[in-house]
């Protein structure tokens, strides 16, 4: 959807994250916990000794992946852009972004870069 390309489930790349995606979304292994939601303070949750055991760092590394994934496609659309041919969502985007002179918008400058 972001990028207008099918990807093959078979490739290794994407078959990774969507592995991770799954797994956190059928709650294979540790997810987020909604025990997290009772305590305290819910920033306990990302103590080095309690990040696996509420999912945290699971999350994080399929967050990271899923950056990672994604920046070669935007890189790849940030040199081949043309306003006038809006390929995708990610070119709108991009659009967004070169258009946006609203200071606060989170298009605007390095956000959003």
């Amino acid at each position: 959807m972001l990028v207008g390309e099918t990807l093959e489930l078979n490739d290794e790349k994407s078959g990774k994250l969507i592995k991770m995606f799954d797994d956190i979304l059928q709650g294979s292994g540790s997810v987020i916990s909604p025990i997290v939601n009772i305590l305290p303070n819910p920033m306990w949750a990302t103590l080095p000794l309690l990040r696996n055991f509420f999912g945290i760092e699971k999350a994080r590394v399929v967050t990271d992946l899923s950056f990672e994934f994604i920046k070669s496609y935007v890189s790849d659309h940030k040199r081949t852009f043309d306003p006038e041919n809006i390929r995708d969502f990610t070119d709108l985007m991009l659009l967004e972004i070169k258009n946006t002179s609203d200071k606060s918008s989170s298009f605007f400058g390095k956000t959003g870069d």
